[in-house]
């Protein structure tokens, strides 16, 4: 059992009396809190789901409760505890045989190499999870863990392979899971234009491009592919224009770490173009976001500890409930 996103559960589960159904909810509750953007929510619905979950046995929920806390300790800049936490996902999921939940857990412990920079370890647990997933039905996990793959071959030198891995990504999208491939195009497209073939690499993100994804953070990361393959070849005002869009779309939506990534792509553009001062600007910009952004971990992180151990300064979780169905 994965918990998913789902913004019409929104209702008290423990009216039920059932420990291992309100579990389940606070799980989902928690989920979505995360998709929002809301960290410290998640993470509180997250530790309460965690200990009824304990408390009825119910090693599944469980499970999947612990590999939600490893994407919000991610999220919140803290690997080290995400990967512990995702590691005894892993160890429950793997013991009572759900294979989708424990494939979930490694595609997040994965990550976690990534953030830390081991993409050795990265890739083993990618592979991993690729392996134990195989005839799940996820065509969709199956095709973003591809690409997620991919990338971190492509940085290991191994192109070929990353090649391979990007194509069939994208030939299980098409054909099985439309809707994930402008997530998955942007990386598809690096491997591609990496491998000799940007013209096939633009083609496939104007593709996605005009399809007009309704994420904001999508888009950005298409048209941040774009620009990179456009100055790439030799066209940096085209490039230009991307960023620019690109940097639209992502503060639309606050997704500082987005916006970093363009201005910092946007930057070589600027000095092909010969624009030296709007170069040192988007780099004086990017090291505040950075700067920022490594705050605002940290005090979400503070904010975590703080309202899961302090019982004196702590939020009830019917305090955060209410704010959630409110």
């Amino acid at each position: 059992m994965l918990f998913r996103s789902d913004p019409r559960t929104r209702a008290v589960a423990n009216l039920s009396g059932d420990a291992s159904l309100e579990a389940a909810e606070l799980g989902r509750m928690s989920s979505i809190a995360r998709v929002e953007g809301r960290l410290v929510d998640a993470y509180v619905l997250a530790v309460d789901a965690l200990r009824l979950a304990e408390q009825s046995g119910d090693r599944s929920t469980e499970g999947c409760v612990l590999q939600s806390m490893g994407s919000i300790l991610l999220d919140a800049g803290d690997a080290a505890e995400a990967l512990a936490t995702c590691r005894r996902s892993r160890e429950i999921c793997r013991d009572i045989g759900d294979h989708r939940a424990e494939r979930a857990a490694l595609d997040t412990m994965a990550r976690i190499h990534r953030f830390r920079g081991d993409l050795e370890r990265a890739s083993l647990n990618f592979e991993a999870a690729l392996a134990v997933g195989r005839g799940d039905g996820d065509d969709a996990a199956d095709a973003t863990t591809m690409v997620e793959l991919a990338a971190v071959r492509l940085l290991l030198g191994d192109a070929a392979h990353a090649a391979e891995l990007a194509d069939e990504a994208l030939v299980l999208a098409r054909a099985r899971v439309a809707a994930v491939l402008p997530s998955i195009a942007p990386v598809a497209a690096e491997v591609i234009a990496t491998n000799g073939a940007p013209d096939e690499a633009r083609h496939l993100l104007i593709e996605v491009l005009d399809q007009e994804p309704a994420d904001e953070s999508v888009r950005a990361g298409i048209l941040l592919a774009l620009g990179r393959i456009d100055g790439r070849v030799g066209e940096p005002r085209e490039a230009a224009r991307r960023f620019e869009d690109a940097l639209a779309s992502a503060r639309s939506v606050g997704r500082l770490d987005l916006e970093a990534r363009v201005l910092e792509a946007r930057t070589d553009v600027h000095k092909a173009l010969g624009d030296a001062q709007s170069a040192i600007l988007d780099l004086e910009r990017r090291l505040q976001l950075v700067e920022s952004s490594s705050a605002e971990r940290l005090a979400t992180r503070v904010e975590m500890l703080r309202l899961v151990h302090d019982e004196n300064e702590s939020r009830s979780r019917a305090d955060v409930l209410d704010r959630l169905i409110g």
